[in-house]
């Protein structure tokens, strides 16, 4: 069934149970041990960069067997730098004879080998040269004789073409075995060059198509061993000799080749390429050649059109004419790429509006704008088109009207947006949290660009440009409303200040072109955003630079779209904007800034705006400065290569844009007095009326605040909200998030609902009832407010550009250690008493420790050599080895005593935090730790998966001032409602930036409301983020830094030495476990490695088979065993249908999986320990990444919250309405024969007694004779309830969380729903449809999307019922179940090759076969639908149990 399945890349790593986990405690100490060897803080013995394998039998009895060929290593080796230790070591053992015959263990065991170090490793270009030399002196120089000899061969070519074409043959494979050294010692090259350019022009041996084709192979490679050739061979007119070749084809592998010397030659000279007219010839017979020439002849193009210039338009004015047909009809997604280049070189060159008018058409617009929007173009190419569009927007009015009139421009940009999105229906704001910042940049300047300029252009300094939009048609009016509503969409969705600047740019340019019918509810949005800019904003006036300016130009923005709207929509829009609390900021914003002007704080100046903008301290947008300078021509090209490199192909040099102006704090407070002035003035002349609604509103709230609702009955709490209902909306008045706020009645709510709901379901269940279709329109009141008042900071690490991101992880920072006790006392060397040292920021305390317990150690076997070379003590010879597994050592600060579970940086962040400095002081100077000698005796512990966030406690003071609206969005959740109505889009903005810290997550110092709010309203963030907040958080170490260097694109070619490599290292386990007794092997592995931070990899005996297949089937079947009917573990219908045994009984639960109530005649313990297992398995898939086939209940999570949530949290009594409800999910029979009890008039007559139906257990003492009546019903359903839902599973789902617990900690949980946990372990709907199929699948090696035999195997994919998508996934992944987002999320991708029958035999008479751990999926070209289908479904059927070569 199976390829052999092997695990690859350079992060994984084969080791024993005793190694680490996670690579998080490695350092570097220039005095001691180097950083490839890291400390396991768990096992408490260092491990180097090259970890162990160790395969592990496990048989059905527990016995555990060390497969014979693993891998055993010094735990001392390392492949390190030099040290003094290392020298003396290898100097000691040469004198004593112990250099021949023995095993090396030292440092240098891996990568020399004993005796004289090899030169010619060394130096091998020099002893190449000497050995050279040496021949030549011996053999008279007969190498260069012959090759002299054939060189001249050549320069007679027209004389015996035949020998010429031996000649070059020969000469041509001598230039592909040398090196450049040597092709210039021995090489003529000026003659070679001679004689090849001779042939290839030489009229009279045009006929000579061999003799062409081996000259230009010739020239081919002695250009890529000698690039200083081809500036020769360009000075001797090669360019045009080639390009005479073109002009009429022949042989078209000659052109091929010529195309290929060409394209060599263009990425040094591709300005004389252009010059030369070659670029047309070659794109005149373009689809005449193999796709690989195709690629090649574009390349060319690109290659030379990188570094146009202004002189070279009418060169590319005719290029454009064969380039334009072949960019819009591309399909290749290479040769795409390339004409973008071309393109982006040629907008870069020629900055003219009539040249680019000229050059670029509608139709490129068009195929521009397609690229854009289609979900297959690569990120960098996306960004170049919008680079294209923003400079043709910037320079022409005529393609800006064009475009506005003609194309769809929102459904592109929303389109090219919806490529982002996690799921094929997410909304808007989801989908924004997972753009690339870069794109969502480029989208909003070319948005910018696209309009008018404003008539004062406070925050851009881009050219005047005028369009006439004053007779704008209804489909320009929806374009305008349409974009406005995007970009709105856009400026809350990101924290990024240059994306929020071109965004208030573009509304600043939209607005005045706005109808009034055109402004309803697009009003409501802009005041909104102004709103809660204002809110969160203004404070920033008085902090320090960098903010002022991020803040100010903020406020700068919106305020002048404030003056805009209010100088046209007076009337329409001052009600609005008072009651938004808009009229209240501005006031008070004016009064800030007036007070600050009265105290010289700022200057009024009356100057040219540019000059005010652009004084000393201004800070401006990275790169977007248009440079008008030429390119020289030794920057081009050779310069930036060094002298012997060719680059693969020339990139043109990035477009920088002149848009948003540069802003210091002198600009930003005038321009904000001003505009906060003039708009307060505006207002004053304008004084608006109390609204009647609000006097019952503040009515509402005294009458809330005497309230004491201790004893309401349903009803009364069913009137209390039907007021509050009434008050909220009454009419056509609907509250606003400001007068909800500043009203009290906000929080009046807030403190009713957190007093009243935590004891009783009743106040959440007539709150749902009673605001029914408002309920939603509430939310978004809430959701305002939210936003408008939440101030949380994003944490950041101190580090910027290429060393901030995931780049920290790696870092390294200085720290002084000193002793802070009795040195003599506690026999600590004097010379260890100080210590500074480079260690990773990201170490741990405890490695500190150990660190320090190592040298102590060196110190005193050193002393025990040499008495009295280090230190001298009396206690010494008291105190052994031994005595050190007992020390441990207390470090502090000036702040106090920290955490020894703190990473290096969490401790100096905090006592950094603490002090007030800045936090670059982290990096700029040593920092200080103190640290003693305490006396710890605890054992230690098994390896486990560090957590560093599982102790944080904090109350509700953390989320000040938005605590009220949070409490009531959380109050609110319990409805029905959709999930994306609860999301804000501004925190899960926040909360995504802040992850952008990788440094502050695996410091463990992120911010309190980070984990608040994920923890106790996780609701307000989409799926996506939640799972990544879950997995850098609780996974470890080496999991964060590999899911970061994922996250970041960083892919397997990281070089060993990267400090994330050494760092990010996950250690592997390899399991071998017999299939016969497979889920008792499995329960053995759970409780042996179930808790271990190593990766899990399963094999079994007698099988080939390893990696990622042979696990997912271990999973998959552990997922199956696990749901039989025998263990005793769930609830059941007997007269269910499935999968049936031999006596006509399903063994496994068909329905979803719920934990049946314990009885007495069950084995509670081996009940109890399977659940605990089970927690165990079901998080291991989690912390691995494997996919589960377990049906499990909702309701089953939804307990196990409450369960979790109970600590510090008070019970509420158990409510029967809600009970009920979660009974109609368990048991839908039980719950509504329950309800009917109650209308059964004779209940004597049902001759029910006090057992648990299905169950013979009694719910109270002696109920088999106690009958239920009306006077015992609503004992006897609490009984029933209790005993389904509460007691009778308790145990159950404690179990369940303790042993989820012993992975990582089950209230990590608590972000994800009950229904997100249900499909994570395998519950989901899957999508095989024909249109998802095409769009997942990769047809490589002998198949493309258009054949045939692709069509036909999506087809029949796409018809498989129920049971053959089970069967195939097994076959294809070894797991029957796809990752949550289906085929889109496989990774890696679906790949279907041909597969080529042997030995005579037929297509059909194949059976297709796969690679699972690159889902590879080899398949014959079967003749027919039929003979396919039948071939698959019987490689399924008898291809799966074993994993086997193919």
């Amino acid at each position: 069934m199976d390829e052999n399945d092997h695990p690859s890349g350079s992060s994984d790593y084969m080791v024993d149970e005793q190694s680490s986990a996670d690579g998080q405690d490695e350092y570097e100490y220039p005095d001691a041990t180097s950083s490839e060897r890291g400390y396991d803080e768990s096992s408490g013995q260092f491990h180097d960069a090259q970890d162990e394998e160790q395969d592990m039998f496990i048989g059905y009895d527990g016995a555990e067997e060390g497969d014979e060929d693993h891998a055993v290593e010094d735990e001392n080796s390392s492949t390190t730098s030099f040290t003094v230790q290392d020298i003396l070591g290898n100097l000691a053992q040469t004198m004593e004879g112990h250099s021949q015959g023995v095993e090396r263990s030292g440092p240098f065991a891996n990568n020399r080998e004993t005796g004289p170090m090899n030169l010619a490793g060394v130096f091998p270009e020099i002893l190449s040269i000497l050995n050279d030399g040496m021949q030549q002196r011996g053999s008279g120089g007969g190498r260069n004789d012959r090759i002299s000899k054939l060189v001249k061969n050549v320069l007679n070519a027209d004389e015996d073409p035949y020998i010429a074409m031996e000649s070059l043959r020969e000469l041509s494979e001598h230039l592909l075995m040398t090196n450049q050294v040597v092709v210039d010692r021995i090489f003529p090259i000026e003659k070679l060059l001679s004689g090849i350019l001779n042939v290839l022009s030489n009229p009279m041996l045009k006929g000579e198509l061999e003799l062409q084709l081996i000259s230009c192979r010739c020239l081919y490679n002695l250009f890529e061993v000698n690039p200083k050739s081809i500036t020769m061979a360009v000075e001797e007119n090669a360019v045009h000799v080639l390009q005479e070749i073109f002009q009429e084809i022949s042989y078209i592998d000659l052109a091929e080749q010529v195309l290929e010397t060409l394209e060599l030659i263009s990425r040094l000279h591709g300005r004389e390429v252009l010059k030369s007219g070659a670029l047309a010839s070659c794109l005149q017979y373009l689809d005449f050649f193999t796709i690989h020439a195709q690629r090649k002849a574009v390349s060319i193009v690109a290659n030379s059109c990188t570094r146009v210039r202004m002189e070279s338009f009418g060169i590319v004015q005719t290029l454009f004419v064969l380039l334009k047909p072949i960019f819009v009809n591309a399909t290749d997604q290479v040769i795409i790429s390339r004409l973008l280049n071309s393109l982006y070189g040629v907008c870069g060159g020629l900055r003219e509006a009539d040249m680019l008018e000229s050059l670029f058409t509608f139709e490129v617009v068009e195929r521009l704008l397609q690229l854009v929007s289609i979900p297959d173009t690569p990120l960098e190419d996306r960004i170049k088109c919008l680079d294209i569009l923003s400079v043709l927007l910037n320079v022409s009015g005529k393609i800006s009207k064009e475009m506005l009139v003609t194309c769809d421009l929102t459904r592109t940009f929303s389109d090219c947006l919806e490529c982002y999105g996690k799921a094929t229906n997410s909304a808007l704001h989801e989908t924004l949290m997972f753009v690339p910042k870069p794109l969502l940049h480029a989208i909003a300047r070319t948005v910018a660009l696209l309009f008018p300029t404003e008539t004062e252009q406070l925050l851009s300094v881009d050219p005047p440009k005028e369009i006439d939009l004053s007779n704008n048609s209804e489909k320009m009016s929806k374009t305008l409303t349409n974009f406005a509503i995007l970009l709105i969409e856009i400026f809350v969705n990101t924290v990024e200040f240059d994306v929020r600047r071109c965004v208030l740019i573009a509304l600043a340019r939209i607005v005045p072109f706005l109808k009034r019918s055109m402004t309803g509810q697009l009003g409501s949005h802009i005041i909104r955003l102004v709103g809660s800019t204002l809110a969160q904003n203004e404070a920033a006036l008085n902090r320090e630079n960098e903010q002022i300016i991020v803040s100010g130009g903020l406020l700068i923005g919106v305020l002048s779209l404030l003056d805009i709207l209010t100088a046209r929509f007076a009337s329409d829009f001052l009600p609005a904007i008072r009651r938004e609390g808009i009229v209240d900021l501005v006031d008070r914003l004016y009064g800030i800034l007036n007070r600050m002007k009265d105290e010289g704080k700022f200057v009024i100046e009356e100057c040219n705006v540019s000059l005010l903008a652009g004084d000393g301290g201004s800070v401006s947008e990275s790169g977007e400065v248009m440079e008008e300078e030429e390119d020289d021509d030794d920057e081009e090209y050779g310069a930036q290569f060094g002298d012997i490199d060719i680059p693969d192909q020339v990139k043109p040099k990035q477009i920088k844009f002149e848009v948003l102006r540069p802003l210091n704090s002198n600009y930003i407070y005038m321009k904000a007095y001003d505009l906060s002035k003039n708009l307060t003035q505006l207002f004053s002349h304008n004084e608006g009326v109390v609204i009647e609604e609000l006097k019952e509103i503040e009515k509402l709230v005294l009458d809330l605040n005497e309230l004491d609702a201790k004893d309401f009955s349903e009803e009364s709490w069913s009137r209390l909200w039907t007021r509050v209902r009434d008050n909220i909306f009454n009419g056509n008045f609907e509250i606003s998030s400001f007068e909800l706020i500043s009203s009290g009645l906000a929080a009046k709510l807030s403190q009713l609902v957190d007093h009243y709901s935590c004891s009783s379901f009743i106040p959440e269940r007539t709150f749902i009832r009673v605001f029914g279709d408002h309920l939603s329109k509430l939310v978004e009141i809430l959701q305002s407010a939210l936003t408008r008042l939440e101030s949380f900071h994003i944490m950041e690490c101190g580090l910027q550009g290429e060393e901030g991101g995931v780049a920290s992880l790696g870092k390294q920072m200085k720290i002084r250690l000193i002793y802070d006790g009795d040195a003599q006392e506690d026999s600590i060397a004097p010379h260890l008493t100080t210590i500074t040292l480079s260690i990773h920021c990201v170490a741990s305390l405890k490695t500190l420790s150990e660190f320090l317990k190592h040298r102590i150690a060196q110190t005193r076997f050193l002393n025990s050599l040499l008495p009295g070379l280090t230190f001298s003590s009396a206690n010494t010879s008291q105190n052994n080895a031994d005595d050190l597994n007992h020390w441990e050592f207390e470090f502090s600060t000036e702040e106090g005593v920290l955490n020894p579970s703190d990473t290096i940086f969490g401790a100096v962040f905090k006592s950094v935090r603490a002090s007030h400095k800045e936090l670059s002081e982290i990096w700029r100077t040593v920092q200080v730790i103190k640290f003693k000698r305490v006396n710890d005796q605890n054992i230690s512990e098994e390896p486990k998966l560090f957590n560093l966030y599982t102790q944080h406690n904090f109350g509700k003071d953390v989320l000040k001032p938005a605590e009220d609206i949070l409490s009531l969005l959380k109050f609110a959740r319990a409805s029905d409602l959709p999930s994306d109505l609860f999301v804000n889009a501004k925190l899960s903005a926040k909360l995504s930036r802040q992850l952008e810290e990788p440094l502050i997550v695996a410091g463990g110092v992120l911010p309190d409301w980070s984990l608040y709010l994920t923890k106790n309203c996780p609701f307000l963030f989409p799926f996506e983020t939640r799972i990544f907040f879950l997995q850098c958080t609780s996974f470890g170490y080496g999991r964060l830094i590999q899911i970061w260097r994922k996250h970041m694109g960083k892919g397997k070619e990281t070089m060993a030495d990267d400090p994330l490599q050494q760092l990010g290292r996950v250690t592997r386990h390899k399991l071998r476990i017999s299939r016969n007794t497979m889920f008792l092997s499995g329960l053995k592995i759970l409780n042996k490695y179930g808790s271990s931070p190593s990766v899990l990899e399963i094999e079994y005996q007698d099988e080939v088979g390893t990696g990622l297949g042979p696990t997912l089937e271990f999973y998959a079947t552990m997922s199956q065993g696990f749901s039989k009917k025998s263990l005793g573990m769930w609830r059941y219908d007997a007269y269910g249908s499935g999968q049936l045994d031999a006596e006509g009984n399903s063994p496994y639960v068909n329905g979803l999986l719920f934990p049946a109530s314990l009885t007495s005649t069950q084995n509670e313990v081996k009940i109890l320990e399977l659940f605990h297992y089970l927690g165990t398995f079901v998080a291991r898939s989690m912390l691995d990444t494997r996919i589960l086939d377990l049906n499990i209940n909702k309701i089953f999570f939804e307990l196990a919250h409450r369960i979790c949530n109970r600590h510090g949290v008070p019970n509420k009594e158990m409510d029967e309405q809600d009970m009920l409800r979660l009974l109609s999910f368990v048991d839908p029979q039980l719950a509504r024969s329950l309800r009917a009890l109650y209308t059964e008039a004779d209940l004597e007559s049902l001759t029910l007694n006090f057992t648990l139906p299905g169950y013979d257990i009694e719910l109270v003492h002696e109920g088999k004779s106690l009958l239920v009546s009306s006077n015992n019903l609503n004992q006897y359903v609490k009984r029933v309830l209790d005993y389904t839902l509460g007691t009778g599973i308790e145990k159950q789902l404690t179990s369940f969380i303790d042993g989820f617990s012993t992975v990582f900690p089950y209230s990590s949980l608590l972000l994800l729903t009950p229904e997100e946990l249900v499909h994570m372990c395998g519950r989901t709907m899957e999508d095989w449809s024909s249109e998802t199929l095409y769009a997942s699948l990769v047809a490589d090696h002998g198949y493309s999307m258009d054949s045939s035999t692709i069509h036909d195997l999506i087809y029949v994919m796409s018809t498989f019922n129920d049971r053959e998508k089970r069967l195939f996934l097994q076959f294809l992944t070894g797991s029957p179940k796809l990752p949550i987002g289906g085929f889109k999320a496989l990774n890696p991708k679906l790949t279907v090759v041909l597969k080529h029958p042997e030995d005579g035999l037929q297509a059909d008479e194949y059976l297709p076969s796969v690679m699972t751990c690159a889902n590879y999926f080899k398949l014959p070209k079967y003749s027919s639908q039929t003979v396919m289908r039948s071939r698959i479904l019987q490689a399924m059927q008898e291809g799966s149990g074993a994993f086997l070569l193919s």
